[in-house]
């Protein structure tokens, strides 16, 4: 079984983190045709939306105001 988790696609400020999500979603949907069924893996692209961790918690304090945006706007 193969998990990829995906995110928003394209948005500024964060091109290297929207470029491996797109390349995560190819990856995802190309995997099952190249492998068949037959091979009994299964390939799930799960997009939960924003989660709220420390981890978005900085970065979106440094992104809200490039987005015109305060933090609350953003996180919302």
């Amino acid at each position: 079984m193969v998990v990829t988790i995906t995110s928003n696609e394209g948005m500024p400020y964060v091109a290297p983190h929207s470029a491996l999500k797109v390349a995560l979603n190819s990856f995802c949907f190309s995997l099952p045709g190249e492998l068949g069924e037959k091979s009994g893996i299964s390939a799930f692209l799960l997009a939960p939306g924003m989660v709220d961790t420390s981890g978005i918690g900085e970065a979106a304090q440094k992104l809200a105001p490039l987005y015109g945006m305060t933090y609350e706007e953003f996180m919302n």
